[in-house]
Order: structure tokens, then C-alpha cells, then sequence
């Protein structure tokens, strides 16, 4: 007997209606996945959270009263273990930033012309329900190709099938997900994945994971 799955309680904050019923209409065959609410603005993001109680919050960059990065740090505060996803129409370094410098393990950061890929925003839920830093697939192709032809010595000790994975890792793939889509053993994931961890001298800190801290160090190398 297999033993039922919880779904996700996820909160979307949205000022666009036409988004928010986007967001109604992609999750409703979900499994895994229940929208208990739905906000307009900040305030009411914030309003319902306190109420409802959701495992993952969808926020919208910029709405009114409150902007999703600060709606996000309102949520962590009173909920530390509540999981944001931010969706923006902008791939600013900037914003990514200023989303993952407070608490950034269980964060993602994703581009609102992505969401039609089902697929990738459910993993971007799930990933951040279970700790994990997310960026859009767009972002890291961006970063990866940034790195490449203006600081070719970045990640330059990564082979390319290490890159692809820590592409994968940053954007929410599992271990056996990567493996999947690279039709690999699992424990040739795992080995790579170390690797790519002692070739970027990656710590283990106490707050968070060193598959958060690739994420990070992928968006800046300087920290």
C-alpha cells in the first residue's frame, strides 16, 4: 500500500487577475500542488499567509503596498520555514541578489516569460520546500555564458559535463533528476557533485547547504 503524498499549500500574490487565474489554470491538475489563496497586493500576501499557512509563497517582483522581495522577508520573519518564489519580468543580478542576501536557502528567483514551462516552476515549488536555492534556466544560461567571455577562468576547472550539472543543481533538479536528464547512474551524480563542491572550495555552513552556496557562488563569484 503506498502511502499518500501532502500536497504543497501555496499562497499567490499577483496585481495582475489575468496572472493570478494563469497561475489557477496551471496548477489545478497538479498532484502535489493546492493554491489556497490569492492576493492582489503585498498586504493581502502577508494577510494571507498569517491565516492560511502555506508551505510555499508566489510572489510577484513588484505590486503594490509592498514589493515580493520585501513581502518574502514580512513572511521569513514570522515563518522562517515558508518557501518564496519570486517571479519577475527582469533578469537583473541585482534583484537576485537582494532576494537571496537574507536567509537564502529556500528561495527561488524566476522569470515571468518561463511559466509556461509547467515543469519547471512545480520543481522550482517543490525545490524550495525542501531548502533549496532556484534560479530561472534562463538566469543560469545568462550567468553561464556572462562567465565564459568576460572571465573565461571562472569555473574554467569544471568540466563541461560539471557545468551542465551545476546548471542543474541551480536550476532545482534532485540528484536523481540529474541523472535522468543526463542519462547517468545516480552515483556518478552524486561524484561529480562533490567534485564540482572541492573545485569551487565550497564550506558546509551551519545555515545553509553547499548546494545552495553553488547557486550563490554561480550568481556571484565574489562572495
Amino acid at each position: 500500500m503506498s502511502l499518500k503524498q501532502d500536497k504543497i499549500r501555496v499562497v499567490v500574490a499577483d496585481d495582475s487577475e489575468i496572472m493570478r487565474e494563469t497561475y489557477k489554470s496551471l496548477f489545478e491538475n497538479q498532484d502535489l500542488i493546492e493554491v489556497v489563496g490569492m492576493a492582489a497586493d503585498g498586504a493581502e500576501a502577508l494577510m494571507l499567509a498569517e491565516v492560511l499557512k502555506p508551505e510555499v509563497a508566489i510572489l510577484d517582483i513588484q505590486m503594490p503596498k509592498m514589493t515580493g522581495i520585501e513581502v518574502a522577508n514580512r513572511m521569513i520573519a514570522s515563518r522562517p520555514r515558508v518557501g518564496i518564489v519570486v517571479i519577475s519580468t527582469f533578469d537583473d543580478t541585482r534583484y537576485i541578489l537582494e532576494l537571496f542576501k537574507e536567509r537564502p536557502a529556500g528561495k527561488a528567483y524566476l522569470l515571468k516569460r518561463s511559466l509556461g514551462r509547467v515543469d519547471d516552476l512545480v520543481r522550482s515549488i517543490e525545490a524550495v520546500a525542501a531548502g533549496w536555492t532556484v534560479l530561472d534556466p534562463q538566469i543560469v544560461e545568462n550567468l553561464i555564458v556572462y562567465y565564459a567571455t568576460r572571465f573565461p577562468s571562472y569555473l574554467e576547472g569544471l568540466t563541461l559535463n560539471e557545468k551542465k550539472v551545476l546548471e542543474l543543481i541551480a536550476e532545482g533538479y534532485s540528484h536523481n533528476a540529474i541523472s535522468k536528464s543526463l542519462d547517468v547512474a545516480e552515483g556518478t551524480v552524486d561524484n561529480q557533485v562533490e567534485v564540482i563542491y572541492e573545485k569551487l572550495r565550497l564550506p558546509v555552513p551551519q545555515t545553509h547547504d553547499r548546494r545552495v552556496e553553488a547557486v550563490l557562488t554561480l550568481v556571484n563569484p565574489g562572495t
